[in-house]
């Protein structure tokens, strides 16, 4: 049951015993004539009606009393709250009344909204409200469902090292940089080097220039980026990854799969020195 659901204002008073009542009632109403569960948005209209300014539903407080343990909750995976009465409806069947048929515009729009307003990836165990019932394997048929539609295109996942699935909208946010995000989940910081120095070899091609990894989304403390390239470059399978050094001393990083010693060398003078000699 939620702690408290309050449906108008912050210095609302208590429920009174008509409130309680009237809730009790049309819950109990909706569940035995209608079989459906009662929204928090229709208990707020039907409050609404009464004469008072102010109004506070304390739900938690209304199940204590025995004439109402029946008025239980459950949470949509919009986070939408419903009352329903036990009854008449099981657990088990709120739990799938809740629930939408087709899952996979909601799906879409919290992606969508996370990748354009925070720039961040969505797991996939956090794509619905938290207290919503819903089982992963649903989830994973709709990705699947999604991947084949025209309208889901943008829709996009990764998987960490650990197994992990994350969305994003390709949209807002580029493939590179997600590939960046899920690497920085990760929590290894050698992991994320390497595996970033070998794309921006293979794509580009170009060396990558140490400071890059001081930003913030590579979520790397500054103050042991040496200490992680170092071990780096001990590790047996980061062994294609090389260091060369500009002319001002700056470290880049490269990969010898996709770039050899000297080309790298040159594109970071290049980049250090030479393009400001040559506007």
């Amino acid at each position: 049951m939620p702690e408290t659901d309050e449906l108008t204002s912050e210095n609302a008073v208590s429920i009174t015993d008509e409130m309680q009542m009237l809730v009790a009632e049309k819950v109990r109403e909706d569940s035995q004539k209608h079989t459906e569960l009662t929204s928090i948005g229709t208990v707020n209209e039907l409050l609404s009606e009464l004469d008072t300014d102010d109004l506070t539903v304390n739900f938690d407080d209304m199940q204590k009393e025995e004439k109402y343990h029946d008025i239980q909750s459950v949470v949509a995976i919009d986070g939408t709250i419903y009352l329903y009465s036990t009854e008449y409806i099981t657990t088990d069947q709120a739990d799938i009344l809740a629930q939408p048929g087709d899952i996979k515009p909601i799906i879409a729009e919290r992606v969508r909204e996370n990748s354009k307003n925070l720039a961040l990836l969505t797991g996939i165990d956090s794509v619905f409200a938290a207290g919503s019932k819903f089982e992963t394997d649903k989830i994973k048929v709709a990705l699947t469902e999604m991947a084949e539609d025209d309208s889901y295109r943008d829709i996009k996942s990764v998987v960490t090292i650990t197994g992990a699935t994350y969305l994003y909208s390709d949209n807002y946010i580029a493939n590179n940089y997600a590939n960046i995000l899920i690497r920085a989940k990760a929590n290894d910081p050698c992991f994320t080097i390497a595996s970033t120095v070998r794309d921006e070899s293979r794509i580009y091609p170009r060396p990558t220039n140490v400071e890059l990894f001081k930003e913030e989304v590579f979520n790397i403390d500054p103050v042991e980026l040496e200490t992680h390239v170092a071990h780096l470059m001990e590790r047996q399978e980061f062994e294609d990854i090389k260091m060369v050094r500009a002319s001002t001393g700056a470290p880049y990083l490269y990969s010898n799969l996709y770039l050899n010693e000297d080309h790298a060398r040159a594109l970071a003078e290049w980049t250090e020195v030479e393009q400001f000699e040559n506007p």
